[in-house]
């Protein structure tokens, strides 16, 4: 598993090879093929496992006992550092604009059904925030996960901020700043 995440990290889905991997592991190809089925499966796999690692942290930052907004500003900034720390998601994402990987990913039973938890959780936290009155009461809840979701992929570019003299981390900062303070009941 260990040599298929750095394989897909570092050629991406359509240049990892199977026969190249089996040869990093020592392994014979077939000896491969009585775990994984494809290359699709494998690399359903190692999605599974980093999404269920990634969740597991999200679920304790959301859990946290401190302000909405603390928790928002923790689990935003942690979707952007998801793509610092493994950068298999990245690559994946990256050569498939269309996201046809993810929809295929988005397909399996168990990561459906996780993805779901997630975001149960997720408007969960945010109507505490609008019970409370932390948060607008007229934000869509259906909605809001999906479009503060989506954020995390302007990490494409930091590269673009980094060139303007603003740095990856003031970069993240002003995005979550922004996207907290137009939630925020004034």
């Amino acid at each position: 598993m260990d040599v298929a995440r750095e394989q897909f990290s570092r050629y991406g889905y359509k240049r990892t090879v199977i026969d190249d991997i089996v040869r990093e592991v020592g392994i014979a190809k077939g000896t491969f093929y009585l775990y994984f089925k494809s290359k699709d499966q494998l690399l359903f796999e190692l999605a599974r496992q980093l999404h269920h690692k990634v969740s597991g942290v999200f679920r304790e930052l959301i859990a946290r006992d401190t302000t909405v907004e603390a928790r928002l500003r923790l689990v935003l900034k942690m979707s952007f550092q998801v793509f610092e720390d493994y950068p298999l998601m990245a690559k994946i994402l990256a050569e498939d604009p269309e996201f046809r990987v993810v929809a295929r990913l988005n397909q399996q039973g168990s990561l459906h059904s996780e993805m779901d938890d997630v975001m149960r959780d997720f408007r969960a936290l945010l109507q505490s925030g609008v019970d409370n009155g932390e948060l607008r009461e007229d934000l869509d809840l259906e909605t809001l996960p999906l479009a503060l979701g989506m954020l995390k992929f302007l990490h494409y570019y930091t590269g673009l901020a980094a060139m303007h003299g603003v740095s990856r981390s003031e970069f993240v900062d002003s995005i979550v700043d922004l996207a907290v303070r137009g939630m925020l009941r004034h």
